[in-house]
């Protein structure tokens, strides 16, 4: 059989091609007269003066965004520092149940009775622990 022709090159194929090859102008046909010469370089000053001006501009306003959002970050961070270090009443809570806990006399310990009745301090203590830390975060919710 006859060997198979390569595939029509894409269209996209092409453009890339293209695209790869470096862009030759032709050479210039008309001169420009002196005086459109001079408007024309005014001209390029003026919109890399405007130019150079409006991204100064954008650079110092980013600057002082950063500035700003650096300052508010700061701020947050410290806010939840405190926030997190506020004070609560559950260490007295729990220092008051260890000690009426431990000034059960040791024997009356491993009676079923007393086992039950500590078995429920305990529950009492939790759920007391419990329903602190749920106030607190729906007050905190609600800040």
């Amino acid at each position: 059989g006859a060997a198979a022709a390569p595939p029509a090159a894409t269209a996209a194929e092409a453009a890339a091609a293209a695209a790869a090859e470096p862009l030759v102008l032709p050479p210039p046909t008309a001169k420009l007269s002196a005086p459109l010469a001079v408007v024309l370089a005014r001209m390029w000053d003026t919109a890399e003066t405007h130019f150079r001006e409006g991204a100064r501009r954008v650079f110092r306003a980013l600057r002082e965004e950063r500035a700003l959002v650096s300052t508010h970050l700061m701020d947050v961070r410290v806010q939840f520092h405190d926030f997190l270090r506020r004070p609560d009443d559950k260490q007295p809570k729990l220092a008051t149940f260890l000690q009426a806990f431990n000034s059960l006399p040791e024997d009356m310990r491993f009676e079923d009775s007393t086992k039950a009745e500590l078995h429920l301090r305990c529950e009492e203590l939790r759920h007391e622990l419990w329903l602190e830390t749920e106030e607190r975060e729906a007050a905190a919710r609600d800040r």
